[in-house]
């Protein structure tokens, strides 16, 4: 049974548990990436006047990169 639970229920504490390390990590390594992205790779150029950043394969791949391994870092102590 999912947490040791008896008759296939869960308890409510480990569900909430669940919950809440589910919302952690979608906010952290979702929803938080996406935004920078939006914000610095195509909102930021179109505020100056400009056609497109200036490199925009380095700047996805900037993206990617900070989401895996500065995000993760955040929670080292």
């Amino acid at each position: 049974m999912v947490g040791g639970a008896e008759a296939g229920i869960i308890n409510p504490e480990f569900y909430s548990s669940l919950v809440t390390m589910h919302g952690t990590f979608m906010i952290s390594f979702a929803i938080m990436p996406l935004l920078v992205g939006t914000f610095g790779n195509f909102l930021i150029p179109l505020k100056i006047g400009a056609p497109d950043v200036a490199f925009p394969r380095s700047c996805r791949w900037s993206q990617a990169l900070g989401s895996i391994w500065v995000l993760p870092g955040a929670y080292h102590k």
